[in-house]
This record gives C-alpha cells, sequence and structure tokens, in this order.
C-alpha cells in the first residue's frame, strides 16, 4: 500500500520497495520504512503487469485531472478517489469479498504471498531468490514458512533414486 508511482520502473520491469502504509486511531494514515532492512528490495515483475500498470497509470491521471484541484497528490499507487492513499486494510477486505464472490477457495490477501512463493519454488526457482523476493533476511525463514513438499518434485526425487540405484537395461 506504500507504492507510489516513482517505485515502477516501467522500463525494467522492477518495483522497488521501500516504504509500507499503516494506519492508528490517532495518527491516521501514515508512511513508514518496512520492517527489516532485507524488507526494502526490488522485485521483478511480469510483462504483463507492467501493461496492467501502464493502462492503470492512464486511467489514473485522467481521474486526477477529471478531479483538479479537489486530488490530493500522494503519487500512490493505491488511493482513494481524491488520491489520498487508501486504507491500509482497504485491498484485503476488498480481495476477501471478492474471492467469495467468484467462488474461489478461502484465502486471504496475505496469503498470496504464500502462494506466490510456493510457486515460484515449484517451479524450481532458487529459494535464495524467492528469500530476496519476499525480504527475508534469512533463507531459512522462507524454507520454515514457505517451502513445502511438492507432490510432483516427491516423484521425480523417487525417478531420479530409481535411476541411480537400478542398472540401466541394455537393449
Amino acid at each position: 500500500m506504500g507504492l507510489e508511482w516513482n517505485d515502477v520502473n516501467f522500463r525494467d520491469g522492477i518495483v522497488s520497495i521501500n516504504r509500507s502504509s499503516q494506519y492508528l486511531a490517532d495518527k491516521g494514515i501514515f508512511t513508514k520504512t518496512p520492517k527489516t532492512e532485507s524488507s526494502i528490495r526490488e522485485v521483478a515483475i511480469p510483462d504483463f503487469v507492467i501493461s496492467l500498470l501502464e493502462e492503470y497509470k492512464l486511467w489514473y491521471e485522467e481521474q486526477k485531472s477529471l478531479c483538479g484541484e479537489l486530488w490530493t497528490d500522494s503519487n500512490r499507487l493505491f488511493v482513494q478517489a481524491d488520491g489520498k492513499p487508501m486504507h491500509p486494510s482497504t485491498i484485503s477486505k476488498w480481495f476477501v469479498r471478492y474471492v467469495a464472490q467468484i467462488g474461489l477457495p478461502v484465502i486471504n490477501f496475505h496469503g498470496l504471498r504464500h502462494t506466490n512463493a510456493t510457486l515460484l519454488i515449484s517451479q524450481n526457482i532458487d529459494v535464495a531468490v524467492v528469500a530476496a523476493r519476499l525480504g527475508h533476511a534469512q533463507i531459512t525463514t522462507t524454507f520454515n514458512f514457505y517451502v513445502h513438499p511438492i507432490i510432483s518434485h516427491n516423484r521425480k526425487a523417487g525417478n531420479v533414486l530409481e535411476n541411480l540405484l537400478l542398472p540401466q537395461k541394455l537393449g
């Protein structure tokens, strides 16, 4: 929720994570640094996400123009109708309702982080790369929370052992 437009490198497909958004009743919505130094990172994003962000940026600029002087120029990607930063819990609440509406299994927005890590690891992306993308200071955190036995890898391990232990049959 702390992403700003200058955090998106459209040319290279990189998003810089260097701030977060928080809400406290006595302070309102405010910007803070991420919880750890390793949480400050750059994450490569796919071309289709860059395309979506380019489309969104055009719409955003149109909304900004329509609001004129009523627009609060926060430079945030996630804003209210008047440009003010969106409440940090808005996306999470919306996502839970959306998932229920379209009939997907229950998952919260933060669960996408877990799914992302599991999918990357299942495609043999180095766990150190996944850890860096997640902002983990220690790779053991990624192993402890995100690496689970994946049935296809389990089968592959069995096949590798079979090929090592059984002599090749001669034709």
